[in-house]
């Protein structure tokens, strides 16, 4: 399985196939469905944030209201320090978006990472 919500998320958002299900009853020895439920495209992009300490993560209600956002996610709060991305969990935190094309998915991805202000110090 892909790690980075590839396989929770993305695949689900734009296929409608539950690749985790379907990754158990592999294990279990039963006979997964593959079927494919949607034709969507899925996108994630990470947020950007200079090294230091987090001060202030602003415009985030304003994000979550732009059609095909799916979810919006921080690992980092206010108060913690951001240094360097070394592996998946030093991430600030994530957009996810479904639209009818991959595309476009990831420009709302990209309105989302416009629209929200992390501050450092």
């Amino acid at each position: 399985m892909g790690g980075d919500c590839i396989t929770t998320h993305l695949v689900p958002l734009s296929t409608g196939i539950d690749m985790v299900e379907a990754t158990m009853r592999i294990a279990c020895g039963e006979i997964p469905d593959l079927e494919r439920k949607l034709e969507k495209g899925s996108a994630i992009r990470y947020f950007s944030c200079p090294v230091g300490t987090i001060v202030a993560i602003d415009g985030v209600e304003e994000a979550r209201k732009i059609k095909g956002v799916r979810e919006i996610s921080f690992t980092k709060q206010i108060g913690d320090t951001f240094k360097t991305v070394g592996s998946s969990t030093d991430r600030v935190g994530f957009v996810i978006a479904q639209a009818d094309s991959a595309e476009d998915a990831v420009t709302i991805c990209e309105q989302v990472c416009r629209e929200i202000r992390i501050t450092v110090k």
